[in-house]
């Protein structure tokens, strides 16, 4: 771990990248989805990171980190960083959404919502989903069909790029 940020080898022909993370940055438990913080990462750990493709034409090259996976089980299942295209409501309060990657994810109340960081109210709802929102997706069978399906058992929201705050 460098200070604020992570030195990746990606075990690629494309060498180590410097990963800058931010207070923005979502650190997460990869079983749990709790939030962690950038010192429970330690030097030989396996991460999963969603970055901005944007980086530095140093060497390494550095990128922001927008959601860091940490605390990995040999042979799991991580979940997906993805961001909501459309949202498709259907009956009983349940919510199929589109997302970037061309999956469905199917939710009900059955899913478990936990609040990413970024969000300034209590408790989060499937109506809090809308186009924008990032979602992390904790689901193991993905249903072959085009798009693929999928229903998710636990749900990490992010408050959408797009949302605007009105000020009375």
């Amino acid at each position: 771990a460098l200070e604020n940020g992570l030195l990746l080898a990606r075990g690629d022909e494309q060498g180590d990248v410097v990963l800058h993370v931010s207070e923005k940055t979502a650190v997460v438990d990869a079983v749990t989805g709790e939030s962690r913080s950038l010192e429970d990462v330690k030097e030989s750990d396996t991460i999963y990171a969603w970055a901005s493709p944007a980086m530095t034409r140093s060497l390494p090259p550095i990128a922001n980190a927008a959601v860091v996976l940490c605390n990995i089980p040999a042979d799991f299942g991580v979940p997906i960083y993805a961001e909501v295209q459309q949202v498709l409501p259907g009956e009983d309060g349940k919510v199929s959404v589109l997302m970037t990657g061309d999956i469905i994810l199917h939710m009900s109340e059955e899913t478990e919502l936990l609040q990413g960081p970024g969000f300034t109210c209590g408790n989060t709802f499937l109506s809090d989903i809308r186009p924008g929102t990032r979602l992390l997706s904790w689901y193991s069978m993905v249903m072959e069909s085009y798009p693929s399906q999928a229903v998710p058992s636990k749900v990490l929201v992010f408050p959408s790029a797009y949302t605007v705050s009105y000020t009375h």
